[in-house]
């Protein structure tokens, strides 16, 4: 960073100098003197010129003819003196600026950064650690509540309740935090993000209650925006403090939708799904578990040069005959093969596509080196022989390559 900030000092400096040196030195005041001094020169040559047509016309006698040449002779002796000397003097005075500029410039620069600024912030990281280290529970209570007292004045400031909502939630100050995300819903109602904190911050402050009006907020942003993942994801917790096990998997199937390659995310959900789909079976009287298929996942011998302990796997069953996509994941790692799988309904991608629904499946596995679900490209992958729900005793070997 230093060398960097050193280059761009140097290259600025430069710039500088050749704007203020350009017009001194395009500047040529001797040459001026000279062009002055030869113009003379060639006035004092046409008189002696003039004197000698006198003195061939009979106009001047040979004595004032001497007296005017001697005259002209020693004009022009003064002339050149004077030309050879302003010369000088002004080639020395010419450069003298220029100098003088090129080496103040630069220096003065840099006598004043070292006077008026800080070498020691051009360290990033350390700048970043140090202010960190500064930054003490203390402090943020400081500047929270010089925010509390600035937003008193200014009631209309949206953003700043909400930095208040969100920063009274980092200190687990719930009722404050709940009034602070009144103020901004109050300023902007439809705001699905605000709706969705006041709503968190109301729960929180019930000691974890998302029933009554939080549900009313959660179920408002939801119909602003259908996929905002926070909202998702308080709306199935509701739903399931409320033992609405069916709209808290909806609300969750939803979200593993959106939830991309976060494992960790995707592993909660489905674990919830799973939760709440057993609940689901218990209210029902249900004593069959949901249609599932169990086996297990291997990696070929000649595959393994090819993957990194680390990378994802997508172990997956989709139709045999119809739409390809999944009807349900698992995710684990090249490290957990050979891993015993078990998909059933309760992980569904989609509600209204489960495995019970159809006849014949089919189980695959992807090595993704890139860790998303997409199919790509290098990729290592293997698939079962078409089974029914409720089949055990799969084998997925993944052994080939995706080209």
């Amino acid at each position: 960073m230093t060398l960097a900030f050193g280059l761009v000092a140097v290259v600025l400096v430069a710039i500088a100098l050749a704007i203020l040196l350009y017009p001194l030195l395009r500047k040529n005041d001797a040459g001026n003197v000279i062009e002055r001094g030869d113009a003379n020169l060639q006035l004092l040559r046409d008189q002696l010129s003039e004197i000698d047509a006198d003195l061939h016309n009979g106009t001047l006698s040979a004595d004032q003819y001497e007296s005017a040449r001697t005259d002209l002779e020693r004009r022009v002796l003064e002339e050149s003196q004077q030309t050879s000397a302003s010369t000088s003097s002004t080639t020395i005075s010419g450069w003298r600026a220029p100098v003088l500029v090129g080496v103040f410039v630069p220096v003065v620069a840099v006598l004043l950064y070292f006077y008026l600024g800080s070498v020691d912030g051009l360290d990033v990281e350390r700048y970043v650690q140090a202010q960190s280290a500064a930054i003490t529970p203390e402090k943020v209570e400081s500047m929270v509540r010089q925010l509390a007292q600035r937003l008193e004045e200014e009631l209309g400031d949206v953003e700043g309740w909400a930095m208040l909502g969100r920063s009274y939630m980092v200190l687990q100050r719930y009722p404050e935090s709940e009034l602070a995300w009144q103020q901004a819903a109050t300023l902007e109602p439809d705001n699905p993000d605000i709706l969705t904190n006041y709503a968190e911050a109301m729960g929180l402050a019930a000691q974890g209650n998302l029933g009554g009006e939080p549900t009313r907020m959660l179920g408002r942003a939801l119909e602003l925006d259908p996929e905002h993942p926070k909202a998702l994801a308080l709306g199935g917790g509701a739903a399931f403090g409320r033992g609405e096990y069916q709209l808290a998997i909806d609300y969750w199937q939803r979200l593993l939708l959106l939830s991309g390659d976060d494992a960790d995310l995707s592993s909660a959900l489905m674990s919830g799904i799973a939760n709440a789909q057993a609940k689901l079976n218990e209210e029902k009287g249900a004593i069959a578990t949901p249609a599932s298929i169990r086996g297990v996942v291997s990696l070929s011998p000649q595959m393994t040069t090819s993957a990194d302990a680390g990378d994802t796997v997508f172990i997956f069953v989709r139709a045999a005959d119809g739409p390809r996509m999944p009807l349900a994941v698992a995710r684990v790692k090249v490290e957990d093969l050979p891993y015993d799988f078990l998909l059933d309904d309760s992980m569904a991608m989609v509600p209204d596509k489960r495995i019970s629904d159809f006849q014949q499946l089919v189980v695959g596995a992807r090595v993704s080196g890139s860790g998303t679900a997409g199919r790509t490209s290098g990729d290592l992958e293997g698939f079962s022989d078409p089974v029914g729900p409720g089949s055990s005793g799969i084998e997925v070997l993944i052994n080939r390559r995706v080209p």
